[in-house]
């Protein structure tokens, strides 16, 4: 099996570093070995303000 990068579009909620309210946002994430782990690691990576990450849904484009 050949691994290689693939892309999502997740839709997420999270809180903020200012706020306990619980949000939903949505982002197009690439990633190499696509997980749940990896994905929600990779959004707290690349929005470092957004905390708690919780995936609601995430469809491969």
């Amino acid at each position: 099996m050949t691994l290689s990068y693939r892309t999502f579009d997740v839709i997420y909620e999270h809180t903020t570093e200012n706020s306990d309210t619980v949000r939903q946002n949505r982002a197009t994430v690439t990633v190499f070995e696509a997980g749940v782990f990896t994905l929600k690691s990779e959004i707290e990576r690349q929005r470092p303000e957004h905390k708690n990450v919780t995936i609601l849904c995430d469809v491969a484009r």
